[in-house]
């Protein structure tokens, strides 16, 4: 079964997951080409390792508490705060309790951007490889097997494939 991603002008419901929250697992909400939204849920003590993406993003702590270590200071977001963050900079997040965090991440758009379904340049190697390390390290132990973040920016084709354990590389 496919996962429902929000329609324009689709009301979607960001309520506190409550009691439901220590079983929830971080989902998408909305994927298009300038922007993606992700209800991201990291369970106490897990952390997703310092990375950072091309574009800004924000983070409004829907309910618990969790720490963004950021270069030079560390922030500690609770429910109902809100942070912006500019694209490239480095943080990572760390629960300190069972925490829903609304992620929003704005892809970058430039003259050079969008691929309007052409075959975009190939993406920096090392970029790639820091975006397969986000997800191995930290996100796939809050998605559904079914519904990873997809952690791209389809104007360049930067993105992160999906490896199942139980299926060798080809």
């Amino acid at each position: 079964m496919a996962i429902h991603h929000a329609s324009p002008a689709e009301v979607f419901d960001l309520a506190p997951l409550g009691s439901n929250l220590k079983d929830a697992r971080t989902t998408a909400i909305v994927k298009s080409e300038a922007f993606e939204v992700v209800r991201l849920v990291v369970h106490a003590g897990v952390e997703i390792k310092t990375h950072q993406v091309d574009g800004p993003i924000t983070l409004h702590c829907l309910e618990g508490r969790a720490l963004l270590g950021l270069p030079e200071t560390t922030l500690e977001l609770s429910g109902y705060q809100w942070v912006y963050l500019e694209g490239g900079v480095p943080h990572s997040i760390r629960g300190i309790e069972d925490t829903s965090l609304l992620l929003t991440i704005l892809f970058p758009s430039g003259s050079s951007g969008r691929s309007h379904g052409k075959h975009a340049q190939p993406v920096n190697e090392v970029t790639s490889q820091k975006l397969e390390a986000l997800l191995d390290e930290g996100l796939m132990q809050t998605f559904p097997a079914s519904d990873p973040v997809a952690v791209c920016n389809p104007s360049t084709s930067v993105g992160i494939t999906v490896r199942h354990p139980d299926k060798k590389d080809q």
